[in-house]
């Protein structure tokens, strides 16, 4: 893998996409994903889970009311 595909991943794992849904968007295996998913765990910071746009992927910003 690519770093530029290693960033899509964590990007995609941080809006909450699942192993198969990041593996048909970047085009690598379904087993891949999961292996490097669960190798390269997410901190556990609420702080850096990002909310994402599910159409377009980009991440929502939310307005403190």
């Amino acid at each position: 893998m690519v770093q530029k595909e290693i960033n899509e991943i964590a990007r995609l794992q941080r809006c909450g996409y699942g192993y198969k849904r990041i593996s048909q968007i970047t085009g690598l295996s379904q087993n891949t994903v999961k292996s490097y998913c669960r190798r390269h765990p997410l901190a556990s910071d609420a702080a850096e889970l990002v909310s994402c746009c599910q159409q377009c992927g980009k991440p929502i910003e939310q307005t403190p009311h």
